[in-house]
C-alpha cells in the first residue's frame, strides 16, 4: 500500500499542473502538452515507487489518479 506522504507528492503534482492536465484545448494546450504533464507524473510516481516502470501515463491518469478522485468524492458525499 502506497504511504500517505507518497500519495500526497503526486498529488501535489498534479494539483500544481491541473491547468495543463484537466484544461480545455486551445492553441497554447494541446495533446501532446497533456500527454507530457502525465507523463511527468508517472516519472514522479516510479521515482518514489507508487507504480513499477511497466505502467504508462494512461495508468496514471485513468487507474491512480481515476480511483482517488472517485474515492475522495465518496467520502465527501457520505
Amino acid at each position: 500500500k502506497l504511504d500517505d506522504a507518497s500519495k500526497m507528492a503526486i498529488l501535489t503534482m498534479i494539483r500544481d499542473r491541473k491547468e495543463v492536465l484537466f484544461g480545455i484545448f486551445t492553441s497554447e494546450l494541446d495533446n501532446a502538452s497533456k500527454k507530457q504533464a502525465w507523463v511527468d507524473v508517472l516519472t514522479k510516481a516510479q521515482s518514489i515507487g507508487a507504480c513499477n516502470s511497466s505502467r504508462t501515463w494512461e495508468f496514471v491518469r485513468d487507474s491512480m489518479w481515476g480511483n482517488w478522485k472517485s474515492r475522495t468524492l465518496v467520502r465527501n458525499i457520505t
